[in-house]
């Protein structure tokens, strides 16, 4: 079993959907589908709300970022003016300073297109990598697809190292094209996909 964080803006998005609530369904659906999932709502009822991130962030195998502008614009605030910084920035500084894979979870349409993304680090970091197209309602579809990636960029995958175990240069050709895919820690390669028709999958690892 693998475990993931989930990290989300509380604000409504571009479509006046609440954002929290449609990060409940996904957490609901991934549990569904097997997976240890750790969510706020759930996790941060008692106790220091620091202490609870940073133990739930160092405990679980990947980060999944649920993309909407309000969520960019958060995090790249934070980063940008450490004052400012929120829990949407705090979780994902921190998720990046402990080497976790990271999956966005885009969740409004207009940001499907990356090229529209706010710009800052955010768009930098993720905007090229692997992403889900969570735009919709099937929940247990969407789960399905981030439960795929899951198994090819966990450090639990036989094929994809953690990052303790990574040698200190990047691999060859046959195991890792790019630097950030050294990030991910994926020992497969990344290609891009054309969107089909109930395939919610924009990105893909291909082994």
């Amino acid at each position: 079993m693998d475990s993931v964080f989930l990290s989300h803006c509380w604000r409504k998005d571009s479509l006046g959907r609440s954002t929290h609530a449609r990060a409940r369904q996904l957490c609901e659906a991934l549990k569904r589908a097997g997976e240890r999932v750790w969510f706020d709502e759930e996790q941060l009822a008692c106790g220091n709300i620091y202490a609870g991130m940073t133990r739930g962030i160092d405990e679980m195998d990947v980060f999944i970022a649920c993309i909407t502008r309000a969520y960019i614009e958060k995090v790249n605030a934070g980063l940008k003016h450490l004052q400012n910084r929120d829990n949407c920035a705090l979780e994902y500084s921190y998720a990046m300073i402990r080497h976790k894979p990271v999956i966005g979870v885009v969740m409004e349409p207009d940001l499907l297109d990356a090229c529209r993304w706010p710009v800052g680090p955010v768009t930098m970091h993720l905007g090229g990598n692997i992403f889900i197209d969570a735009t919709g309602d099937d929940w247990s579809a969407i789960a399905d697809r981030v439960c795929h990636i899951i198994r090819h960029i966990s450090p639990r995958c036989p094929r994809c190292p953690t990052r303790a175990r990574l040698p200190p240069v990047l691999p060859s050709r046959e195991r890792c094209e790019t630097p950030r895919q050294h990030r991910l820690g994926c020992g497969g390669r990344i290609r891009r996909l054309g969107r089909t028709r109930g395939q919610p999958l924009i990105r893909s690892v291909h082994q």
